[in-house]
């Protein structure tokens, strides 16, 4: 598919291939909503009513940078230690199983 607004083929940051990609949703103005995503996650948006330049925006970094590398770990980090809170607390069994499925996917 050709995107007119998103030119970035693959990721800027570590060469990663576009998985999926779409067009849809024509604005008053003409111009189409797109995306483009790749394969390491990366999430490129193109939306015509928003942004002064009518840019392409990133919606998701790359997992590959540094930066989101240290965020994830982090992130990681603290849900080992809720966890840990979690699995020595008091409450009921169901209670801190369904506390730690809720979290999990945030």
């Amino acid at each position: 598919m050709k995107l007119e607004h998103i030119k970035e083929d693959k990721c800027s940051h570590c060469g990663a291939l576009t998985v999926e990609e779409s067009r849809k949703n024509q604005h008053v103005n003409g111009l189409w909503n797109e995306e483009r995503y790749f394969a390491c996650g990366k999430i490129v948006r193109f939306l015509p009513n928003y942004g002064k330049d009518f840019e392409p925006q990133v919606v998701k970094e790359c997992t590959n940078l540094p930066t989101t590398i240290e965020i994830n770990t982090k992130r990681s980090k603290l849900y080992e230690q809720i966890v840990a809170v979690v699995d020595k607390s008091k409450a009921d069994e169901e209670y801190k199983q369904d506390l730690l499925r809720r979290i999990r996917f945030v």
